[in-house]
């Protein structure tokens, strides 16, 4: 799911730069996909890093401040 955030992340962004760069304004359309994506981006990013820490077998920081672990 990261990877594919990440990817339509950049697309939207690239297609952003291409409409600046033949027309010199950006439709609305096209403002509201790039915000989207980029808002999901940063919003996915913990849970990835999470997910990333459990399969390479390092503990999660925030379960084991939920647990009272030290």
């Amino acid at each position: 799911m990261g990877t594919k955030i990440l990817i339509d992340s950049i697309g939207a962004a690239e297609l952003a730069q291409a409409e600046w760069g033949e027309n010199k304004a950006f439709c609305e359309y096209c403002q509201v996909a790039t915000l989207c994506s980029l808002a999901s981006l940063a919003l996915a990013v913990p849970e990835v890093m999470s997910a990333v820490r459990t399969l390479i077998g390092q503990p999660d920081e925030s379960k084991r401040e939920s647990e009272g672990v030290r």
